[in-house]
């Protein structure tokens, strides 16, 4: 049989065997969890991974956005430079429009005021020598003629003046048709 001796250095052995067993049990334990949490890592580096590659593309498609953003501002700008332009242009015509506009309605004022002196201008042109020139209305005719035979007796300037308020055509005209009578 077995001395005590030497079971006690079996059951020392067998201790340390359990020891050895357990203490290897346990390591495997310790290393299975740590594959376990390895693999759940690289698991979750895999999601993280995936997950960049997803927030990499939407940056790449806000970038792309913003891009088209500044393309479109350009363009809107561009545009805002043409209208100003536009409206200045519009602006400048018209200022010349009522220009015009104004030229014209001087102008419509002018003939009216002629075709309103045209009767009396007409009729002191084709009057007789002895017939009463006709005067616009608030003049005062004390020195003036009262016909065309008077005018004859007229000095340049008093003709002029007295040519110059009944409005009669030209001068030079009067003056050729008094000269051959």
């Amino acid at each position: 049989m077995v001395s005590e001796a030497t079971q006690i250095r079996n059951m020392l052995a067998f201790n340390q065997d359990a020891q050895i067993t357990q203490m290897f049990h346990h390591f495997m334990n310790e290393q299975l969890e740590l594959r376990l949490e390895f693999a759940q890592i690289q698991d979750e580096f895999i999601q993280i991974q995936d997950q960049f590659g997803q927030i990499r593309d939407q940056v790449g498609q806000i970038q792309d956005q913003v891009v088209r953003i500044r393309d479109r501002m350009g363009w809107i700008r561009y545009q805002f430079v043409q209208i100003q332009d536009l409206f200045v242009q519009i602006q400048d015509q018209f200022v010349q429009i009522q220009d015009q506009v104004k030229q014209i309605q001087d102008q419509v004022r002018e003939l009216q005021n002629q075709q309103q002196r045209l009767p009396r201008m007409f009729y002191n042109t084709n009057a007789s020598h002895l017939e009463p020139l006709r005067y616009p209305a608030g003049i005062p005719i004390n020195n003036l003629t009262a016909t065309r035979c008077e005018l004859e007796t007229f000095t340049g300037p008093q003709l002029q003046v007295t040519a110059q308020v009944l409005e009669l055509p030209v001068l030079r005209e009067l003056f050729d048709s008094l000269s051959t009578t």
